[in-house]
């Protein structure tokens, strides 16, 4: 009871929703546990950063028509962005609970209070709460918070079948190994490891056509989370007495971080398919071209980055040119694979230049290559 008591008379200080309570007159009147869940309304801190979290937010805010909620953001620090790293850049759900459109993205309809952490001490700034809720947030949300803070523990929605994917990268490694199924599961936050808390629900997700872009199966995946989240609150799946039994035959592995030499192409080994799932997971690859200075006559490396490809589909006449070669065929740049199938570039950059077409990139390559090799670099 005093337990009770005690955090209801804190929330008090800070829920503008609580105020018809002061300190005095709940420790006058004898309300029990039940009374007390009754009279208030459940307070969530839901911790986030990306569209990914913000798709997954707006489950829990749909829930306010049936379920009184007060509802807090944590997201991490605004970052210096832009050229010389001068622009102090919110994250996209900062955004979204001003009410402030991001990327296409509405801004949320009521905005929300917002709170920032970046280090494990700014955790203890944060109010007392009913349930804290990780989504994409990028930093491990402190066990002694957990317990301290946040009376029935905490929730995390990954997009994967756990413990398949486990790891900071499960949207990008499913599309990279070709799964034909993925999920998303709810599971409580473990007090020191990611990943590893108990899970409550889980739903498959066949990976299909429509899903094979990055962009499409996070939002896909980040809808499926909001319900399978708000099914858990609505019906108390965090309470230790109500988890479910749920039998997962799904092998576990690691999902890693995404490096940004796996953006670099190997000509010599990386097929048709691989380049138009990479490019389809990370947006832009690169390679590099030799580039000759002609007055010294040294050699180096210059990066070229492809922005937009596909496979090339007409007729290209067999040659005995090594992968990585490339012709200008009808104002169209195409590329060798190493199983003999050809990519077309449709947009790239080149490192020091800036933009090219396919066919200025070709004409010239004199001026900002010192030669006329069509060949990138093999690998």
């Amino acid at each position: 009871m005093r337990g009770s008591i005690k955090f209801l008379t804190v929330f008090n200080l800070f829920s503008n929703s609580a105020n018809c309570f002061s300190a005095a007159s709940v420790s006058a009147v004898p309300f029990s546990r039940s009374d007390i869940e009754n009279i208030r309304p459940m307070h969530i801190t839901f911790f986030g950063s990306d569209a990914f979290s913000i798709i997954t937010l707006r489950h829990l805010q749909k829930l306010t028509a049936s379920l009184p909620l007060s509802l807090l953001c944590v997201t991490r620090p605004p970052k210096l962005t832009g050229r010389g790293r001068k622009q102090l850049t919110p994250t996209p759900l900062h955004k979204y609970a001003l009410g402030e459109t991001h990327d296409g993205i509405p801004g949320s309809p009521t905005p929300l209070p917002v709170m920032t952490v970046n280090q494990n001490q700014d955790f203890r700034l944060l109010p007392l709460t009913d349930i804290a809720v990780a989504v994409s947030f990028g930093l491990l949300v402190p066990g002694w918070y957990l317990q301290s803070h946040c009376r029935n523990g905490g929730l995390n929605v990954h997009p994967s079948l756990l413990p398949q994917l486990a790891g900071p990268a499960p949207l990008h490694r499913a599309l990279l190994q070709g799964l034909k199924t993925t999920g998303v599961s709810i599971q409580t936050l473990h007090p020191t490891k990611f990943d590893a808390g108990q899970i409550l629900l889980q739903e498959e997700v066949p990976i299909t056509d429509d899903l094979l872009t990055l962009d499409a199966l996070s939002n896909n995946l980040a809808e499926k989370g909001g319900e399978l989240l708000a099914k858990t609150i609505l019906n108390k799946l965090y309470l230790p007495e109500n988890y479910p039994t749920i039998n997962t035959n799904y092998s576990p592995s690691y999902a890693g971080k995404i490096k940004p030499e796996e953006r670099k192409i190997n000509w010599s080994t990386d097929t048709l398919q691989t380049l138009i799932t990479r490019q389809s997971v990370f947006g832009t690859l690169y390679t590099f071209k030799e580039a000759i200075n002609k007055k010294t006559k040294e050699k180096s490396m210059k990066r070229v980055l492809f922005t937009d490809v596909e496979k090339f589909n007409l007729p290209v006449p067999q040659t005995s040119s090594p992968p990585g070669s490339f012709i200008l065929n009808d104002e169209r740049l195409i590329v060798k694979t190493a199983d003999n199938q050809y990519l077309e570039v449709k947009a790239l950059k080149v490192d020091g230049v800036g933009k090219k077409t396919p066919k200025s990139f070709v004409t010239s390559l004199n001026r900002h290559f010192g030669n006329i090799d069509y060949n990138f670099v093999p690998n």
